[in-house]
């Protein structure tokens, strides 16, 4: 990441890090995919300038960030597919600012929030339910921001694929499932999770080829 001057590496913590896939009934035939990176934590070191400025005596302090994005439409005929898919999201001037309702997309560091934008998603080879997965984007606070520039390399799980249902008292376990299976086979599949309102998930198996 390119932060403050200084071009900063954080190792993603593979395991709060995942890939997910939501499908809407309203549109079986597309795959809404998500990603969540979260790091784990370095030193970011004090520039010279900020030591001499500050009287600082330590060398940096601690940091850690948290970057995802949500909505991702790729059709596929099964989530393997995935492999090999990319992707472009801008966002409009409006849609960048980081507190907006429904917000497509986070870059969480030093308690602050930006949105990433201008982004470009691939998902590479994939091994298992693991991908690669390359990302560049320009984290934004508010429009007109030069922004922070991010550049993400790393292997993600696909952790879960799921079903929304938009209306209070809609949610059909039995729908879902069937919405599911038409992208993953049921030896993918794990045990049901519905502790998420108006969410139905199952996660994909570890041992999954």
């Amino acid at each position: 990441m390119d932060y403050e001057r200084l071009v900063i590496d954080f190792p993603v913590d593979q395991e709060r890090s995942a890939i997910e896939g939501l499908i809407l009934p309203n549109e079986p035939d597309c795959v809404y995919w998500s990603i969540d990176i979260a790091s784990q934590t370095v030193l970011v070191p004090y520039s010279q300038e900020e030591k001499e400025q500050d009287g600082l005596e330590e060398e940096g302090y601690s940091e850690s960030c948290h970057l995802e994005i949500t909505g991702l439409g790729i059709a596929v005929a099964g989530w393997r597919d995935l492999e090999g898919k990319r992707i472009d999201i801008a966002y409009e001037a409006e849609q960048v600012h980081p507190i907006l309702p429904d917000n497509p997309g986070n870059f969480l560091i030093a308690g602050q929030h930006h949105v990433p934008n201008d982004n470009r998603i691939a998902f590479g080879k994939r091994d298992g339910r693991y991908y690669e997965v390359v990302w560049s984007c320009v984290a934004e606070g508010y429009a007109g921001e030069t922004g922070t520039r991010i550049a993400v390399r790393t292997r993600l799980p696909l952790r879960r694929i799921g079903v929304y249902f938009r209306g209070p008292g809609g949610l059909s376990v039995q729908l879902a499932r069937q919405l599911v299976l038409r992208v993953a086979d049921e030896n993918d599949l794990g045990s049901l999770d519905t502790r998420r309102p108006q969410c139905v998930y199952w996660p994909i198996r570890p041992d999954v080829r």
